[in-house]
């Protein structure tokens, strides 16, 4: 008779943890292989003993032998699935030769401990590995689990850590999981550094994030499109805020500014949407704007941390500014915090490698309206003209630049920043005159693709 190798996550480290079918398929072996302390649960079975203590070769070998004549019981800790030799041995065995029983895993138990959530956690294992650029991951997430090593133990990645220039971490040391000297520790970084002699430990390393003023507003400006040109301080509020009020054009219509905050934020938040047509009728947008002052300032009032968004930066053509007038005339008591974000034209100079002005040269920024004069004038006057809002007005400026013998020396950048970004160098054979919608040209009098 053939039998297979059963391959059986025990859990953490006792037989608190251990699931039924594990139990039985154990009490049914012939051998059980494993490190000592996994066999020793069940020393009371009397079976025969095969301890490997991580030598993978010396179990491979066994079960090679006699897979065919006994039935094996392969002993792991926690889940074979989660950082175990369930890999190793899938790629040596046939797939008919070996079953795999599920085990809690200390991940699981650790988080469970805690009572906290693990979806969004970064796991690592430093068992029996050498990870490269520990401090640059721990960087990256907000929540990491360490499995560590007695090689590279709390005490000592916490060196490590430091030393790398990270400090702003609080640490949870699980120390023993499940078994009678269990040890949860709560500490951070520093303090860790100065700790020793560990048992069986693994780590949960959060980001000790900044506590919002509760009671403030804060106008963020999260760059033209990509989630990637979100500054750090603005993902840290956004993390961190209470309430996250997104503009939009209409009632029916979605907020560009509200994807590229999900795709930024770290956790699900509580947006608000605010409309702000698109029209240049004053009283009608006034009325936009009291709507919109009257539901932020009715948040801040009740100890909110309040945070508007704005594509671009805040300051520069933005919806935010209205809005800040708005709440300075009505709501002066209200504290407001701004938050600069990348501009459009400066994402679009970099995307087409366009220097918008070096040494003395002067640079004019100028948005397209039905009145070319100005638009004439500061592209005879300034060395670099930046028009915003081009929109339908292309029709328009093609000729004038054209006129002006400046066709050659301009680009336009639709779109900057987002997926569909698209780039113009010959404005002159330009057909597709909706390029103009979210577009910015650059204007340089000495420049020269």
């Amino acid at each position: 008779m053939k039998y297979k190798v059963n391959i059986i996550g025990i859990g953490p480290g006792t037989q608190d943890y251990l699931l039924p079918i594990a139990k039985r398929k154990i009490e049914d072996a012939d051998t059980l292989i494993g490190a000592k302390r996994l066999i020793k649960l069940f020393r009371s079975l009397q079976k025969e003993e095969i301890t490997i203590e991580g030598h993978f070769d010396k179990a491979l070998s066994y079960i090679k032998k006699y897979g065919n004549k006994k039935r094996i019981a392969l002993l792991v800790s926690g889940d074979p699935g989660i950082y175990s030799l369930l890999e190793k041995l899938s790629k040596k065995l046939g797939r008919d030769d070996y079953e795999v029983i599920p085990g809690i895993s200390t991940i699981q138990l650790a988080f469970a401990r805690i009572g906290m959530s693990w979806r969004d956690a970064k796991i690592i294992s430093l068992h029996g590995r050498k990870v490269k650029n520990l401090a640059g991951q721990l960087k990256n997430h907000s929540k990491v689990f360490l499995l560590t090593d007695r090689y590279f133990p709390p005490d000592r990645i916490a060196k490590h850590l430091l030393k790398e220039g990270i400090e702003n971490r609080r640490v949870v040391i699980l120390e023993n999981l499940s078994y009678p000297d269990e040890r949860i520790i709560k500490t951070d970084l520093k303090r860790l550094n100065r700790m020793g002699g560990w048992g069986l430990c693994a780590m949960i390393i959060e980001k000790d994030e900044k506590k919002l003023k509760r009671g403030k507003l804060f106008g963020i400006g999260i760059g033209p499109g990509d989630p990637k040109l979100v500054t750090l301080k603005a993902k840290e509020i956004l993390d961190n805020a209470d309430i996250i009020f997104v503009p939009k054009g209409s009632e029916d219509g979605s907020s560009c500014a509200r994807s590229i905050v999900e795709a930024v934020v770290s956790k699900e938040k509580d947006f608000k949407e605010l409309t702000f047509p698109m029209t240049t009728d004053k009283a009608i947008l006034d009325k936009y704007w009291m709507r919109a002052g009257l539901a932020i300032a009715k948040e801040v009032k009740n100890k909110k941390a309040v945070a508007f968004v704005t594509i671009g930066d805040p300051l520069i053509y933005s919806t935010y500014v209205y809005l800040l007038r708005t709440l300075r005339k009505n709501f002066p008591g209200i504290e407001v915090e701004t938050v600069p974000g990348v501009s459009a034209f400066n994402a679009a100079s970099s995307s087409a490698q366009f220097p918008l002005v070096e040494r003395y040269e002067r640079l004019a920024v100028v948005p397209v309206s039905g009145d070319l004069k100005k638009l004439r004038g500061a592209l005879l006057e300034f060395d670099t003209t930046v028009l915003m809002k081009v929109g339908s007005k292309l029709d328009t400026v093609i000729p004038l630049l054209k006129e002006l013998g400046l066709i050659k020396n301009a680009v336009l950048i639709s779109r900057a920043g987002h997926k569909d970004e698209k780039i113009v160098y010959d404005l002159g054979a330009l057909k597709d005159k909706k390029a103009g919608y979210l577009s910015v040209i650059l204007v340089k009098k000495d420049w020269r693709k």
